[in-house]
């Protein structure tokens, strides 16, 4: 499936990863980007781009997206 949002996401960094990931990230959900539901858990996704995995949660009800953890492929 593709994750895409229409406008910006506000993206929480639990991490505090650089800011870097979260532009990145950001830039990733509006143009797109290949995503696996956790079977497990609603709303979680693991979301591939080229070298990296990044593990998200989505609101269902305002659509923040929370940054749990990035990690190489």
């Amino acid at each position: 499936m593709i994750l895409r949002t229409e406008q910006p996401p506000t993206i929480h960094n639990l991490r505090n990863y650089p800011s870097e990931v979260v532009d990145q990230l950001e830039r990733l959900l509006v143009e797109g980007v290949a995503a696996r539901q956790d079977p497990r858990r609603n709303n979680f996704y693991d979301l591939d781009h080229a070298a990296h995995t990044f593990f998200v949660h989505v609101s269902p009800s305002d659509g923040r997206v929370t940054l749990l953890a990035k990690w190489q492929r």
